[in-house]
This record gives structure tokens, C-alpha cells and sequence, in this order.
């Protein structure tokens, strides 16, 4: 697993890592790379992005990374608030969330 290679391997890292962030009092998460034509960033690093542009054949794919961030921003609405999750729900990995407010 590395940046860059917009695996699903990643894509489930990431998952883990905003879900530790939001049942940790975080209000929001940025993604920072949206599109990329291939791996490679602006000032030359490897790293994953939403989508992956390919400018010869003028099409783009829905990198897995995608699917994690829609996952949260289909089902959670701005003003929805994580509740706390007791009991045997809490001791699996990653601890499920719960969501009161504002979900679809």
C-alpha cells in the first residue's frame, strides 16, 4: 500500500482514518486531491485522488477513495452530530457510528 496507487487497500485505510477522526470530535474532513491526471501531483509527489483523468482518451475514473468520501457525504448531512456508541457495537473495528440530525 502506497500513495498513489488509488488501490482499495488505501481506500480502506482512509475509511478507518475518517472514521477515527469524526468519532473523535472532528466537524469536517478535506480531501486535497480531487482530480489527477494520473498519480503524480502538481509539484511531483505520488498520491491518490478522487478521480483519475486520462487526457488522450479524454476520460476520467472513479478512483475507490471516491466511494469512501461518498459513503459519508450521501448518508450525512451538514448539522447531523456523531452519538456515542455503547455496548457490543463499540468493541468492533472500525466501531460503528451512529449519526443524529440531519441523515438520508
Amino acid at each position: 500500500m502506497r500513495h498513489g496507487d488509488n488501490s482499495w487497500e488505501y481506500a480502506e485505510y482512509i475509511f478507518h482514518l475518517v472514521n477515527h477522526y469524526l468519532t473523535h470530535g472532528a466537524l469536517g474532513y478535506t480531501y486535497r486531491n480531487m482530480v489527477l491526471a494520473g498519480t503524480e501531483s502538481t509539484w511531483g509527489w505520488h498520491q491518490n485522488s478522487l478521480f483519475s483523468v486520462d487526457t488522450e482518451a479524454k476520460t476520467f475514473t472513479r478512483n475507490p477513495e471516491y466511494y469512501v468520501l461518498r459513503h459519508y457525504s450521501h448518508f450525512v448531512r451538514p448539522g447531523a452530530r456523531v452519538l456515542e456508541v455503547e455496548g457490543r457495537f463499540s468493541l468492533i473495528s472500525p466501531p460503528c457510528m451512529a449519526f443524529y440530525g440531519i441523515v438520508a
